[in-house]
């Protein structure tokens, strides 16, 4: 969809540096409520009927014959009659928005030349037979449509701020799962630390002790038969079973151990879905 710019330097290829003027009247008119609806502007003066004949109302030759005291029901204000002749300008100014919405993709380039003024005022005689002076008051339409736009943009604006106040949540809650997942693992490894050494200081305790006493015993015996094949025996039934109480005693530290941790698992496992 060209800018106004771009419709203007196309406007003045065709119709030649004079009417640059005019050019870009009729186009920056056409898309000056793009300002405040953006891209929704061609529900205003994109009509092709309806827009030509406003533009020849506002830029053209009109003549303007009398006041109807009907008044619309929805600008209310009184119905205008007014009298277009085809004029040079006039016709001009057509081709000017022919050559607009055909740019916008609005019509096609057959529609363009088929267009004729006499064709114009049969379509609108439908219009008008149909309820539709959409042509006559369509300043105070676009008033209540750039409401509309306002009152839509208010709520897309509430609907921003709901989602950034869903995105804080999210985020609050990331840190609050975030926080406890580092103090679930700062409690495991505290057990951890606490038992590893239990157990370390159990099993050394087992082997010093179980060489000590398998020591003792196999001196008594050799105090009393000398050195040979019972002292060696004497030490290890002595020694073995120490050290199996001391493997025996470590594995159920260490049970413990993974017990407690899956306590804390389940606690901040319940703390995580309440928060």
């Amino acid at each position: 969809m060209p800018g106004v710019e771009n419709h203007v330097k196309f406007c003045v290829k065709v119709f030649g540096e004079a009417n640059r003027e005019l050019c870009y009247i009729v186009n920056s008119w056409m898309d000056a409520p793009s300002r405040k609806c953006g891209k929704a502007h061609r529900m205003f003066r994109h009509n092709t009927n309806f827009a030509i004949v406003d533009a020849c109302r506002l830029f053209g030759d009109c003549i303007k014959k009398r006041s109807e005291e009907r008044v619309d029901y929805l600008s209310k204000l009184p119905i205008k009659v007014y009298e277009i002749p085809e004029t040079e300008k006039n016709k001009m100014i057509a081709s000017m928005i022919l050559q607009h919405l055909k740019l916008d993709g609005l019509i096609t380039p057959d529609e363009e030349k088929k267009w004729t003024w006499n064709q114009l005022w049969k379509d609108i005689e439908k219009e008008i037979r149909r309820g539709n002076y959409f042509f006559d008051y369509k300043i105070g339409l676009e008033k209540r449509m750039v409401n509309i736009f306002r009152k839509v943009g208010e709520e897309k604006k509430e609907e921003k701020r709901y989602a950034q106040l869903l995105r804080e949540m999210e985020e609050e809650k990331k840190k609050r799962y975030a926080q406890l997942r580092r103090e679930e693992g700062q409690k495991i490894a505290e057990i951890s630390k606490k038992f590893d050494l239990i157990i370390c200081a159990v099993l050394i305790a087992a082997m010093v002790g179980g060489v000590l006493i398998a020591a003792m015993v196999s001196s008594f015996i050799m105090f009393d038969l000398g050195f040979g094949p019972e002292a060696i025996l004497a030490s290890i039934f002595v020694f073995v079973p120490i050290l199996s109480a001391g493997i025996y005693l470590g594995t159920q530290l260490e049970r413990r151990k993974m017990d407690q941790i899956r306590r804390v698992e389940k606690e901040y496992e319940k703390k995580l879905r309440e928060s």
